[in-house]
């Protein structure tokens, strides 16, 4: 920990710093009495519930991950535009290679997207190459592909760099017709930019394009390994991952800085899932949050162990949990539906205790993660039909259709007092965050749109199935 302090004390050089979070002057300033007092209870005040990694500090500027601000979808920007069509508010807009759901990662005026590339022709059926697929597989595709990262400049859209990973998939990897093998989303500190593709490959760079270190995991599981949509998470010291599937299965984290594992843990799931890993902050103490098919676990961040566990989800779980008041929300709905609230603070199996302070079936999402925002927790079905419950205690406050939105994969995102929702099909629907229904805008641009968007410094950038929109009023 550092402390620095000018001459003439509490000043705008006054700073706290820690390899966990930075406490800015104006929080200090605004503190009465005694200072050492007043410290204390900042300190403490960063031990309840859930933490916000550092990638929150500058947060209006910076969409460091998938869903922004460790993973939860909630930005500080000002200013986003609330009108724009094909030729109207579109800043920019550039073309990308190949294909790819990930959705753009951004720190400072710096935006980072990947993409797989096909090499050839899909291999077909009665081809030596092909692994003559049955049941649910023969809904794969076998292509070989090259994978690429992008650096694009946030302001102008001008390409900074691009670099081909020194990898590729093999053929006998599977990847499903509706993905790509550039599903996860970057994450990036300002200074690493990790990425990771068909849950086998992970690298990190610098912010300047130069390769930092690589790692392959084994290819023990085929189907899984086309199949990612679980994104990296880049926090402190650590690379955290987490792959999926009938073998192989384990969350891993790693050195940013080496790329050597600090510790890796099996996970018992023998179904594919899809959900991004969350930082929790629970009585002082970091856990690792995942969800899945099997159970929620949270993970001691240091050692691995798990600190407490619940079961109840659905098979293939895709969204990822989210966080506040006191607890976390979980939910899953392949073949059937659930969305749960966990309190904070208990250990070991929680399923049958009331650390579930509550559950519903109606509402809950398939592909796209809840969004948590003040007090509501916004739920949004693959058919476009969103649920806005009462965080707190469960009651569904509406349960609408989202005009012009047959379908959505996207996750919903929050900034300003508004909630924006990005349909497959392209149109937009802006609602006023809070417990009625009320559409504030509609806006289209008619391409097939599967990523999330991003959130920053009066910009809405989104990622189409061929290109990169910056969208902004000025």
């Amino acid at each position: 920990m550092e402390f620095g302090v000018s001459p003439a004390g509490l000043s705008d050089s006054f700073v706290i710093r820690h390899s966990d979070f930075v406490i800015p002057p104006p929080v200090l300033k605004s503190a009465i009495g005694n200072w050492k007092s007043t410290i204390a209870a900042l300190f403490a005040s960063f031990a309840v519930s859930a933490i916000a990694t550092d990638a929150t500090l500058g947060a209006s500027k910076n969409w460091p991950q998938w869903r922004g601000p460790n993973a939860q979808g909630v930005s500080e920007a000002k200013g986003l535009p609330e009108k724009w069509s094909p030729t109207e508010h579109i800043k920019w807009k550039v073309d990308l290679p190949g294909a790819g759901d990930s959705s753009p990662c951004v720190w400072g005026d710096r935006v980072f997207i990947t993409a797989s590339i096909p090499q050839g022709d899909e291999i077909k059926a009665g081809n030596p190459d092909h692994p003559k697929p049955t049941g649910p597989m023969a809904e794969f595709r076998f292509m070989r592909y090259r994978f690429q990262i992008l650096c694009f400049n946030r302001l102008s859209g001008e390409r900074i760099w691009a670099q081909t990973v020194p990898f590729e998939n093999q053929t006998k990897t599977a990847i499903l017709l509706m993905g790509s093998y550039a599903n996860a989303t970057p994450a990036t500190d300002g200074e690493a930019v990790c990425v990771y593709f068909g849950m086998r490959w992970l690298l990190c760079y610098d912010v300047e394009g130069t390769l930092k270190w690589r790692h392959e995991f084994p290819d023990e599981d085929p189907v899984s390994a086309g199949s990612d949509g679980d994104s990296p998470i880049v926090t402190g010291d650590r690379v955290i991952v987490v792959r999926e599937g009938s073998t192989g299965a384990a969350i891993v984290v790693l050195n940013k800085q080496s790329g050597e594992t600090l510790w890796q843990v099996k996970r018992d799931e023998d179904q594919v899932s899809y959900a991004t890993p969350v930082i929790l902050d629970v009585g002082g103490k970091r856990q690792i949050a995942v969800n899945a098919t099997k159970r929620i676990r949270s993970y001691d961040y240091d050692t691995g162990v798990v600190i407490w566990e619940c079961d109840g989800m659905t098979k293939g779980v895709i969204p990822t949990i989210v966080f506040g008041q006191g607890m976390v929300f979980a939910a899953s709905s392949a073949g059937a539906g659930i969305i749960k609230a966990i309190k904070l603070g208990r250990t070991g199996e929680l399923g049958a205790t009331d650390a579930v302070a509550w559950s519903a079936t109606r509402g809950a999402p398939h592909v796209s993660t809840p969004l948590l925002y003040h007090n509501e927790l916004y739920a949004v079905t693959d058919t476009g039909i969103v649920t806005c419950f009462d965080a707190k205690t469960g009651k569904a406050r509406f349960d609408e259709r989202l005009p012009g939105i047959p379908s959505i994969l996207a996750s919903p995102v929050a900034a300003n007092g508004k909630v924006y929702f990005l349909g497959e099909n392209g149109k937009m629907v802006i609602l006023k965050a809070g417990p009625v229904f009320e559409v504030l805008a509609t806006n289209e641009i008619p391409e097939k749109f599967h990523a999330s968007p991003a959130l920053v410094d009066g910009m809405i950038l989104l990622r189409s199935e061929h290109h990169l929109f910056c969208i902004s009023d000025n």
